[in-house]
C-alpha cells in the first residue's frame, strides 16, 4: 500500500507523528493532503526532553 493511501484510510484513527527534531504529536487523524500535510484533533505534543502539552483543536 502506498504511504498516501495508507494515510487516507487511517482517517479518524489514532496516530503518532514524530518530527526530525524529536517532537511527537499524538492525536486522531482528521485529514491529509497530497503533500502529506496532516490535521490532527485532540493532540498531545511531547518535546524531545519530555515535557508535554495539550494543544487546542481549531474548528
Amino acid at each position: 500500500m502506498l504511504p498516501l493511501s495508507l494515510l487516507k484510510t487511517a482517517q479518524n484513527h489514532p496516530m503518532l507523528v514524530e518530527l526530525k527534531n524529536g517532537e511527537t504529536y499524538n492525536g486522531h487523524l482528521v485529514s491529509c493532503d497530497n503533500w502529506m500535510n496532516i490535521n490532527l484533533r485532540e493532540v498531545i505534543c511531547t518535546s524531545r526532553v519530555g515535557p508535554f502539552s495539550l494543544l487546542c483543536s481549531g474548528n
